[in-house]
């Protein structure tokens, strides 16, 4: 009876139905705690940008992983395997993917077995991907994918841009190395062009000098020369007691005259045509010369490595040269001794005239005489140097270096 009793009593069934309830209410809030749960999570996932997946490794008997599964992913790994979800959810590896790279299921194991994340490029589905794989236990992986095609795509650009840069920096280089090495031989060329041309005139302008010289020389030997002895033989067969003293002290004065322009007159024409140089060459030319003016000016001359005959044109611009040098000391210098030297080496001749005379003014580079400048624009053409060394009381020092041209 009492068990009735308290079975029928109102408030324990009361009671009874209340805890039921708060036991209902219980799993209830459980269930919406979980779901509201896994809601979050799936929601915090999808927020991802980033593809994520959570697989689980498949091993075999022998602890090697031969497979692995997918559990979990985001909207975003959906999204870049453009597949729906049921495709990959709770499908294998090799079940989705029939040509799947080794390294994948490799890798994955590593990372599970070393507990160590791994992060690698990796090219799959036509795509370049950054992988990050972390180890999470029993065999747990999360994997996220990032697209970075076009970032590989931008470097990639920017590799073969570099590389064509770099190829035509080198390609540049090249053709810039090219053009200065044709530059420089062209101007080379030219150059020597330019030095060819110049020995070329400066070889007509000698040989029609000589033979302007050596017309001008015949003139006065063959003409006024003859007429000059003439008039000197018509003199002498005049009969001089017929003449007055005056008369006869004019005709003697008349007679020297005659006798010193002959002689003047053939040693003009010896200058002119030095037979001389042409039949025993530069050294006794000069000697020469030497002689002619010793009795106005005692010159020394000494020649150094003149062993051998020197070409025809360079023996005849040495030797104007010289005698032009010679000439104006005899005419300007008021000196007493000169000396003259002439070296030749194997690439110059070298050329010296010093004298003791009054020297010259200190403006002489700028109002050269005619003699000077002849011998200035003679050196230019033969691409030498002159210089003069002079003090007013002190006498003048001329260097002439001359460079040996076999085309002269």
């Amino acid at each position: 009876m009492p068990q009735s009793q308290s079975h029928n009593n109102p408030k324990n069934n009361l009671k009874a139905k209340v805890n039921a309830l708060r036991e209902d209410t219980s799993v209830l809030l459980q269930d919406e705690t979980v779901q509201l749960t896994t809601d979050k999570y799936h929601a915090i996932l999808n927020l991802i940008e980033d593809a994520f997946a959570l697989c689980k490794l498949i091993r075999d008997e022998n602890g090697n992983a031969i497979d692995f599964r997918y559990l979990e992913f985001n909207a975003a790994f959906e999204k870049q395997r453009r597949l729906p979800k049921g495709h990959f959810l709770g499908r294998t590896a090799l079940e989705v993917h029939s040509s799947l790279e080794p390294w994948w299921i490799q890798t994955y194991q590593r990372a599970a077995d070393t507990r160590e994340s791994v992060y690698a490029e990796r090219f799959f589905a036509g795509r370049w991907f950054e992988v990050k794989i972390f180890p999470f236990e029993d065999d747990y992986i999360c994997v996220v994918f990032r697209d970075i095609t076009q970032q590989k795509t931008a470097e990639t650009a920017l590799l073969e841009s570099e590389k064509k840069l770099k190829e035509f920096d080198v390609t540049l280089e090249q053709l810039v190395k090219k053009r200065t090495n044709e530059l420089v031989e062209l101007v080379a060329n030219q150059k020597e062009i330019a030095e060819e041309l110049q020995q070329r005139i400066y070889r007509t302008i000698l040989d029609t000098q000589e033979m302007e010289r050596k017309r001008i020389a015949e003139t006065l030997h063959n003409s006024i020369g003859q007429i000059l002895y003439a008039v000197k033989l018509s003199l002498n067969t005049v009969n001089k007691s017929l003449l007055t003293e005056n008369d006869r002290e004019s005709l003697k004065n008349a007679d020297k005259l005659l006798s010193d322009a002959i002689a003047e007159g053939r040693r003009l024409s010896h200058g002119l045509m030095p037979v001389i140089l042409e039949d025993f060459g530069l050294k006794s030319a000069v000697e020469d010369i030497c002689k002619q003016f010793d009795k106005d000016i005692k010159f020394k001359c000494r020649f150094t490595g003149l062993n051998k005959r020197l070409h025809k044109h360079l023996e005849i611009a040495v030797y104007r040269i010289v005698q032009e040098l010679m000439m104006n000391v005899v005419k300007h210098s008021g000196a007493k001794e000169a000396a003259v030297n002439i070296e030749v080496k194997k690439k110059e001749v070298l050329i010296t005239v010093q004298d003791d005379g009054k020297g010259l003014d200190k403006h002489f580079n700028k109002y050269d005489g005619i003699g000077l400048k002849n011998i200035r624009s003679n050196v230019d053409l033969l691409n030498g140097n002159i210089d003069i060394t002079s003090k007013p009381g002190k006498g003048t020092s001329i260097n002439i270096d001359i460079p040996v041209n076999e085309d002269l």
